[in-house]
């Protein structure tokens, strides 16, 4: 039972933290776009929609499943929240610094662009 808990909490906080880096490196490319060419962007943002929700979902989920097969998934006593091991440094940066740096670099230039 208590196995079962910790997998839920880990999907929903670790999918959700991807789902949110994504979204906000999708919004700010359409942000982006929307200054680029103004009066354009209903024509390119409308037909980009479904493949920005293709990305914002399958991405957070493919890495859901990736992680959540690693192994590398434990529990805190202390915050009751389960993520990935902070005792595997390889593991942590390539499952969780590694996206968020992604995300906050690629976001960075479509805002400073």
């Amino acid at each position: 039972g208590e196995n079962i808990y910790c997998a839920m909490v880990f999907i929903m906080v670790y999918s959700s933290t991807i789902a949110a880096i994504v979204w906000f490196v999708i919004l700010t490319y359409a942000f982006h776009t929307s200054f680029e060419a103004y009066g354009k962007i209903h024509d390119k943002s409308d037909k980009k929609n479904s493949y920005f929700h293709l990305l914002a979902w399958s991405i957070p989920f493919v890495l859901t499943v990736v992680t959540f097969t690693s192994t590398k998934i434990e529990g805190s006593s202390v915050t009751g929240i389960c993520y990935v091991t902070r005792t595997d440094p390889i593991a942590r940066g390539l499952l969780v610094v590694f996206p968020i740096l992604l995300g906050a670099i690629l976001g960075g230039y479509y805002l400073a662009r």
